[in-house]
């Protein structure tokens, strides 16, 4: 299977380019960093003509004037790096890497940035897109069901096949999302980067494995950055508590951001030949049977 194959791989080049850590956490740093200042815990918080005040938890307040740069920065910052990652992956997979220098990918990725930024954005609406667009039907069944009344005892069947659909559905639409940013890295063209759906079709079970795979060690990965966070906060939530966890989680989180970015890239590299090899032989066999046709 493409999917399993293809995660074993990621960690293969993980270990093998274990130095690519160091171009990712320059953006968990700043987003570590400026995270304490971003969010503000009062001692009291106002709910309309009701005070409460802190004992234990409560919820942060953002400083919108600081947090909306520090985003667009870190997420910049990041679709650069991303940007040259991707494409020393795919010419390493390809075998037609000469020498593995974290400066050029670094600079390469960043002269291409305003690419990797715009390309973030396309993946995500991409993502949103197929999720939305795959729970009409479903949303269209329940509508009718809650509507007619004979139907109405089968109401909480559909809503549990529609959690069941929607779970699938975000497995497959994050796979398929994540060959965008990849495929133009490679095509460079957004004409080819928007038709990945292709893949999508011909490897359906790949992309729900893949997501469920993905989804999971991404989901392990932040729990173990709960849990350093926790470890801090049991002790204190003051700023100088926050910045010590915000720090002390800022390798968690690139490493996070690279495994992604390498297993995207790995599927896509891999779904990609296979797609091609597939597409190849087909034309090979039926450009022989034309010919034998012809002959007789």
């Amino acid at each position: 299977m493409v999917a399993v194959r293809s995660f074993g791989e990621a960690i293969d080049f993980l270990v093998k380019y274990k130095k690519l850590l160091l171009l990712t956490i320059i953006p968990a740093l700043i987003s570590g960093v400026a995270s304490p200042f971003v969010e503000e815990y009062p001692e009291t918080q106002r709910f309309s003509d009701i005070i409460i005040e802190r004992y234990g938890a409560i919820s942060p307040e953002i400083n919108w004037k600081l947090y909306i740069p520090v985003v667009i920065l870190v997420v910049t910052i990041l679709s650069g790096i991303e940007f040259g990652i991707i494409d020393f992956a795919i010419k390493a997979k390809r075998g037609k890497v000469d020498k593995f220098s974290l400066k050029e990918i670094a600079i390469y990725g960043l002269r291409n940035a305003g690419w990797g930024l715009l390309l973030t954005i396309i993946s995500s609406l991409y993502l949103l897109a197929l999720v939305i667009g795959g729970s009409i039907p479903f949303i269209i069944l329940l509508l009718v069901f809650d509507i007619v009344d004979f139907l109405e005892p089968l109401v909480p069947i559909v809503e549990l096949l529609f959690v069941i659909w929607v779970l699938i559905l975000t497995l497959f639409s994050l796979s398929v999302s994540g060959l965008v940013f990849p495929r133009f890295v490679d095509t460079r063209s957004l004409r080819e980067a928007l038709r990945v759906i292709k893949y999508g079709r011909r490897y359906k079970a790949s992309m729900i494995g893949f997501g469920a795979l993905l989804g999971l060690s991404s989901f392990a990965l932040l729990m173990a950055v709960g849990i350093v966070e926790m470890s801090v906060y049991m002790f204190s939530m003051n700023t100088v508590a926050r910045l010590l966890a915000s720090l002390l989680t800022v390798p968690l989180i690139a490493l996070l951001s690279l495994f992604v970015i390498i297993a995207e890239t790995i599927f896509y590299e891999n779904v990609r030949a296979d797609y091609e090899e597939r597409r190849a032989l087909f034309y090979t066999l039926y450009s022989n049977l034309t010919n034998l046709e012809d002959v007789q």
